[in-house]
């Protein structure tokens, strides 16, 4: 049976800071290349079934968006938005081909700088941006990027910029949380010969930090991946103690009044 993680770690710094885990993984052209590819296959099934075309990974920003521009305490009639390791950008075109076209007054994508030099030049519009400046939004929108985020400047990045940002609404997709432990755990994925070092969080832990960004939990319910062409609920773990088993989560934070 293919292990898709291995190397069950309760220390951030054997699997983050161990340099024998360096791996190419989300900066390699395998995954630059499979990140071109699926947001080509989603731009043509848009010319094909336009509205009912579905992307190729699960998001609930459209139904977020939709919900900000309906709060009345937001009274928005545009949103800024910000999108933790977005990618391609693919979420963008989601919400775009989803009836909010005329909805969203800036979309930014916090990327690597490897990503932005690839990627750059995919969207071309006033509307949409690669950068990593602090700027004010209405949306902060994450999707499977946490776990891959080392705790000494990455994942501090994150509570610092909603910190600073203040967004009405905090959005994580694919969130790998576990709900039975109380401290973060790790393990290394295997990803075509390289080693990716992941993040398994205390489900605990992490709401009590955002909490304390005067923030709420208003949704925690499952996420649904593709892995292996296969759609799941529950990540293939099989060869950890069942305790740390996970099912990926959405979760969804509303600012305090």
């Amino acid at each position: 049976m293919l292990k898709i993680w291995e190397k069950l770690q309760f220390l951030e710094k054997k699997v983050f800071n161990n340099q024998i885990y360096k791996t190419q993984g989300y900066n390699s052209q395998r995954w630059m290349q499979a990140l071109k590819k699926n947001l080509h296959e989603y731009k043509n099934s848009i010319k094909k079934d336009c509205i009912s075309a579905s992307p190729y990974r699960e998001s609930i920003l459209p139904v977020i968006c939709a919900l900000a521009l309906e709060d009345k305490n937001l009274s928005k009639k545009k949103l800024k938005i910000a999108d933790l390791g977005g990618g391609s950008g693919w979420t963008y075109l989601y919400l775009l081909n989803s009836g909010l076209k005329n909805k969203i007054n800036h979309y930014q994508i916090i990327e690597t700088q490897y990503v932005k030099n690839k990627m750059n030049n995919v969207f071309l519009g006033k509307n949409i941006s690669y950068t990593n400046s602090f700027n004010k939004v209405d949306i902060f929108y994450t999707n499977s990027t946490l776990s891959y985020l080392s705790k000494s400047d990455l994942l501090r990045d994150f509570f610092e910029r909603i910190q600073k940002s203040k967004p009405s609404y905090v959005c994580i997709d694919d969130f790998y949380g576990n709900l039975f432990v109380n401290n973060d755990y790790y393990a290394l994925q295997n990803y075509y010969g390289g080693k990716i070092p992941t993040r398994f969080f205390s489900f605990k832990n992490f709401c009590r930090k955002i909490n304390n960004l005067n923030y709420r939990l208003i949704l925690s319910q499952p996420y649904i991946s593709k892995i292996l062409g296969v759609w799941t609920k529950s990540l293939p773990m099989r060869n950890f103690p069942k305790k740390y088993h996970i099912k990926p989560l959405t979760l969804i934070f509303k600012i305090k009044k």
